[in-house]
């Protein structure tokens, strides 16, 4: 009878540190849509939606250096393209939103505070040079939620929705509305009209001189 007792208490406190363990690991996890917060996405005025060639990728992490790609449990990838309608039919506002259900966050605990980067674009598969338009969040911190693979049962997945700062972006602008809120990508300058706008510079500058 000891005996058992002794096994049952050893069962328990490995249950317990495992449990422990489980929770020391777990990451918090955040929303990847913009269907739940009525913000709509569109390239170069807001009279023009973006379209199924646009792709998102949101940034996270513990402290505004240390972000990394927030990877979708969904979809398995990092970037991802903007859809017009979530999986239960319901319609982006203005035609195109973020949809990639959600993802851990990097080095941030279940319920903790997590930094984050949004980046919108469209033209190439990654965002850079190559794009023909951009938009880019400024950093902004907020709580994330619960991981759905942590604890015993594993509970149902909260993550915390994406709360995208509306004041300003570092590409791009954002429009806020009384039915909703939009990002606008801006066009990215081709490589020659940045050459030739810097050799116009450079010919003002030494013009100057010499008049001088």
């Amino acid at each position: 009878m000891k005996l058992l007792k002794n096994t049952s208490l050893a069962i328990a406190s490995v249950a317990m540190v495992f449990a422990a363990a489980q929770t020391a690991t777990a990451q918090g996890i955040i929303d990847l849509n913009t269907y739940d917060s009525g913000v709509a996405v569109y390239q170069g005025s807001i009279s023009t939606s973006a379209g199924t060639n646009t792709f998102f990728e949101l940034l996270g992490g513990a402290t505004a250096g240390s972000l990394s790609p927030v990877v979708s449990a969904n979809t398995h990838t990092a970037i991802n393209n903007l859809t017009d309608a979530d999986p239960n039919g319901q319609p982006a506002p203005g035609g195109y939103g973020l949809d990639a259900g959600y993802g851990p966050t990097v080095g941030v605990a279940v319920d903790g505070t997590g930094f984050f980067q949004l980046l919108i674009w469209t033209g190439a598969p990654t965002f850079g040079a190559n794009d023909t338009y951009q938009w880019e969040s400024t950093v902004w911190s907020q709580a994330v939620g619960n991981d759905p693979t942590s604890g015993s049962p594993p509970p149902p997945p909260a993550p915390a929705s994406l709360n995208i700062p509306l004041g300003s972006a570092l590409i791009g602008s954002i429009v806020v509305q009384a039915d909703q809120d939009a990002l606008v990508m801006s066009p990215v300058p081709e490589p020659t009209t940045m050459a030739l706008g810097a050799l116009g510079g450079l010919g003002l500058l030494l013009f100057r001189r010499k008049q001088v």
